[in-house]
């Protein structure tokens, strides 16, 4: 296995593979599609179907939270499977670059939080008014909402 894709933390290897997935073109596609959530799901029930009972188990495991670094492992595993085809090296190195940056979404989370937070705060200082803090507090969910919304075209 590539060292840089050995190196990389379960969940950076799973960040890894799906921006690798996003940014795959359509035109290296059989048919030039990509497959959309639903074919993808579709797949998915094909091949449990036609695993094996130990398969069938094996991939019901993979699912479940507390096997992240199962899931990582697969994930570097087809990392490492692409990055061996020219077509598709410099689509997984700049997938892999990308899951190594820190998450940006957290940060800006915490400092709308903050931001609203002092905000109430210095409201309630000011007037004494608990209605003006119920309508940040609704706010701050709206806001944090538009992070989430924003959160895949950050850097």
């Amino acid at each position: 296995m590539e060292p840089e894709i050995a190196s990389l933390t379960s969940r950076q290897a799973q960040i890894a593979l799906t921006n690798f997935y996003q940014s795959l073109p359509a035109n290296l596609w059989t048919g030039d599609s990509k497959p959309n959530q639903g074919q993808i799901e579709s797949a998915m029930i094909d091949i449990k179907i036609a695993a094996s009972p130990e398969q069938r188990q094996k991939l019901a495991a993979l699912q479940q939270p507390e096997n992240e670094d199962a899931r990582g492992a697969v994930a570097k595993f087809v990392l490492d499977e692409c990055r061996q085809s020219d077509a598709l090296r410099g689509y997984v190195d700049a997938a892999i670059d990308e899951a190594k940056k820190p998450q940006q979404v957290a940060v800006l989370a915490i400092v709308a939080g903050l931001s609203v937070v002092l905000h109430v705060t210095h409201l309630l200082a000011e007037t004494g008014d608990h209605s003006e803090f119920a309508s940040k507090v609704g706010k701050l969910a709206e806001a944090t909402d538009a992070l989430l919304l924003i959160a895949p075209f950050l850097p």
